[in-house]
């Protein structure tokens, strides 16, 4: 089995892709979310952090509601531009959408007219978006979360970091009798993965990852974890059987080719 990684595109195409498509042939692709371009949703976040965490002010109270509807209303409607695009390389690609993305609910949430992600993906037959999902690939079972479990109260889509762990571990129940892949825009905690190396961050210097996918591979070792997320440090490490994928960023070129064999990984950075 062949698999080609995209990672996250924050509203970049990742115009690499059909050349790496025709070099390697890969049987699927692999999208880690984060399609929507938000740069300027993330810079006004991570200007009014103390407001919006620590006083419980929303985006709205603190850059007013005129500007923080218009650049959600760009960033959602973003999406479609990144999805259109996956659909075009005519190869099957299995998405998850992240933090930066918006579903109905964060699309109510911002009052703003525009389609959430689950909706926009509708009309594109290439691009199945895997909300909470598991599946037969044949040789190996695909096990797909979408959504992220929060760096704190404000950063997340409203899922409790238990329901995260009780979702995953339903899908991990299904998969017997076969190797298993587990896609999850997260990173694990405590590895060079989650370190932020982000001067404009408030948590720049700490480790960010996930406690609940640490407990996860641990408990049910899958040969092989899909994640995105951070991009400062993209590239493979090992968690006891598991080997570890941060997909990186489209814009900094990030792609990887995967090949498994069995329970044998492998992992190529590939240009």
């Amino acid at each position: 089995m062949k698999i080609l990684t995209i990672g996250d595109s924050h509203g970049r195409l990742p115009f690499l892709a059909p050349k790496l498509i025709k070099k390697y042939n890969p049987d699927f692709l692999v999208c880690t979310g984060d399609l929507a371009y938000s740069d300027k949703v993330r810079k006004a976040i991570f200007g009014n952090w103390k407001k919006l965490s620590d006083e419980g002010m929303s985006l709205a109270d603190v850059i007013g509601t005129k500007k923080q509807k218009t650049i959600e209303t760009e960033a959602a409607k973003s999406i479609n531009y990144v999805l259109k695009y996956l659909n075009s390389l005519g190869k099957k690609v299995y998405l998850i959408y992240g933090n930066n993305d918006y579903t109905k609910e964060d699309i109510k949430e911002a009052k703003i007219k525009a389609l959430g992600i689950e909706q926009q993906v509708k009309k594109y037959k290439n691009v199945r978006l895997l909300i909470n999902a598991y599946v037969d690939l044949g040789d190996a079972n695909l096990v797909a979360v979408s959504g992220y479990r929060g760096a704190n109260k404000i950063a997340g889509k409203n899922i409790k970091n238990t329901e995260h762990y009780s979702r995953l571990s339903k899908l991990f129940k299904k998969s017997k009798n076969k190797e298993t892949i587990l896609l999850y825009h997260d990173v694990p905690f405590n590895t060079r993965f989650d370190l932020v190396k982000n001067k404009m961050s408030p948590l720049n210097g700490k480790h960010v990852g996930s406690k609940i996918i640490r407990k996860i591979l641990s408990k049910y070792k899958p040969i092989l974890y899909i994640c995105g997320h951070m991009h400062e440090n993209p590239g493979v490490i090992r968690i006891g059987r598991t080997v570890c994928l941060n997909t990186g960023l489209v814009q900094n070129k990030d792609y990887f080719v995967i090949n498994i064999n069995g329970s044998k990984v492998s992992v190529k950075k590939v240009k």
